[in-house]
């Protein structure tokens, strides 16, 4: 019998994207034993999952020594092989607590590469040798392939969401059954489509019931509740802030359809396979993989940018990429749905 440890630590998005593997490593090895290490901020979003046995997870900032105690704890479970599917510098440094193993043959080590060359010369000197779009999606599968593991996108279910998490989703969205999620905020400036574009488009679909989506620090959304039109028939709900990861993804499962860019939220609903307008700026990696998704990328010779919104942007006209997707394009194609 395999067994199995994933490791894909952060952040929103990306785990969910990655949740696609579990279905093929279980196919390929069905009597296996599938663990996930996770940042513990983001452990409900893999510890409902049928496929996952066990989950170990670390806290975010964690030092070196923490790292000791915690390779010490996954050694013991004596993985058969390991997908190292963050590759970042505390996944590395586990690694090296695995050398010994991986040396003998005792852990297959597998990671999901960084191709920081390839990017060097995509975003220095305009030459991409990425397969092109970039689906993160196809990029967590591709490695699997040196386990045999068929790298085609499978139609399951990847997001699983406990009872209570669903409960209180529906308790915040105060009756609402149909409706539409907006997912306006994004973790850097060149992902964040304009405010203003936001405020159009709520004023384009006065007969829609909006729910919009973020985190925390995402004021800025309580600006569409004061200046929405109160004339408007369906509601505008503001619940950024007011939800935990899981209650969002149940949000998400159960819309209408779902706008935002390069965000976690816009991927949450890529993976359920709802509708999903997916606004892409700047970055590179971000391009959703399921049919249902429809990508609205303003073409640009200036495109992609940055890897993932980070960075300034570089033409003359700001954030031209972003402004080229107007609002009047999306509400029309929510309209057609």
């Amino acid at each position: 019998m395999e067994k199995i440890l994933i490791i894909r630590l952060s952040s929103f998005g990306d785990i969910i994207q990655a949740l696609v593997v579990l279905e093929g490593v279980k196919k390929r090895f069905p009597q296996s034993e599938i663990h996930w290490l996770v940042r513990s901020d983001f452990k409900e979003l893999v510890e409902n999952h049928p496929l996952i046995d066990k989950i170990h997870h670390v806290d975010k900032g964690s030092k070196f020594a923490e790292l000791k105690l915690l390779a010490k704890e996954l050694k013991q479970e004596s993985f058969t092989r390991i997908y190292d599917a963050h590759n970042n510098t505390r996944s590395n440094v586990l690694g090296l607590f695995f050398l010994l193993p991986r040396i003998l043959g005792k852990t297959k080590w597998l990671e999901r590469p960084k191709n920081r060359f390839k990017r060097f010369l995509l975003f220095k000197f305009r030459i991409n040798l990425f397969p092109w779009p970039f689906v993160l999606m196809k990029s967590y599968l591709a490695p699997l392939k040196k386990w045999n593991i068929a790298k085609e996108l499978s139609a399951d279910k990847h997001i699983y969401v406990d009872s209570n998490s669903k409960q209180n989703a529906q308790k915040h969205l105060q009756g609402l059954e149909s409706y539409i999620c907006f997912a306006p905020s994004a973790a850097w400036e060149l992902k964040r489509w304009p405010i203003e574009y936001w405020q159009k488009l709520v004023e384009l679909l006065p007969n829609e019931n909006i729910v919009f989506l973020g985190g925390p620090g995402d004021d800025f959304i309580e600006n569409f509740l004061m200046e929405a039109n109160p004339e408007r028939t369906g509601k505008v709900l503001n619940l950024a802030g007011n939800l935990s990861y899981a209650e969002s993804c149940s949000v998400i499962e159960n819309t209408k359809a779902i706008v935002g860019g390069d965000s976690g939220l816009t991927h949450a609903g890529d993976s359920y396979g709802v509708p999903t307008f997916c606004i892409i700026g700047a970055a590179a990696f971000a391009y959703p993989a399921r049919p249902s998704t429809r990508i609205l990328d303003h073409k640009l010779s200036c495109k992609p940018c940055s890897k993932d919104g980070r960075g300034k942007c570089i033409n003359s006209e700001y954030k031209a990429c972003l402004f080229g997707i107007t609002p009047e394009m999306i509400s029309a194609q929510i309209k057609s749905l």
